[in-house]
C-alpha cells in the first residue's frame, strides 16, 4: 500500500489549525497526534529502504547498459549502423525511464513544521 504522505501532512496541518473545543473534539487528538509520528517514521523507513536497494538497482542497470553496449558494438562490427543507432536510441530511452523512476522513488526531504521546536 502506497501512502500519500504529503496529503497526510496537509491533513495534519489543517487539524493543527482547528480551534480546541475541549472535550467535544478530544477523541480525534490521539489519532491525529500519532499520525504525524507515523508519517515521519514511514518517510524515514522509505529513505532507508531506498538507500539499501540502490546498489542492487545500479548493478542491474549496469548489466543492462553492458548488454546494450555489446549489442551496439556487434551491430557496428557487422556494419549495421541503422541497427546500432536503434539500440543507442533504446538505451537512451531506458536511461530516461530510469531517471524518471529515480525521481519518483527518491524519498522526499521531511517537511519542516513551523511550530516544531
Amino acid at each position: 500500500m502506497q501512502l500519500d504522505l504529503d496529503a497526510i501532512d496537509a491533513t495534519i496541518a489543517t487539524y493543527r489549525q482547528h480551534p480546541d473545543l475541549g472535550f467535544a473534539c478530544c477523541s480525534a487528538h490521539p489519532a491525529a497526534d500519532a499520525a504525524e509520528k507515523l508519517v515521519a517514521e514511514n518517510r524515514r523507513l522509505r529513505a532507508r529502504v531506498w538507500e539499501l536497494e540502490r546498489p542492487v538497482v545500479e548493478a542491474n542497470r549496469n548489466e543492462v547498459r553492458q548488454s546494450f553496449t555489446e549489442l551496439i558494438a556487434q551491430a557496428e562490427q557487422d556494419r549495421d549502423y541503422e541497427g546500432a543507432f536503434d539500440v543507442e536510441c533504446r538505451l537512451r530511452d531506458r536511461e530516461e525511464q530510469w531517471k524518471a523512476e529515480d525521481a519518483a522513488a527518491q524519498p522526499a526531504a521531511p517537511a519542516v513544521r513551523s511550530d516544531a521546536v
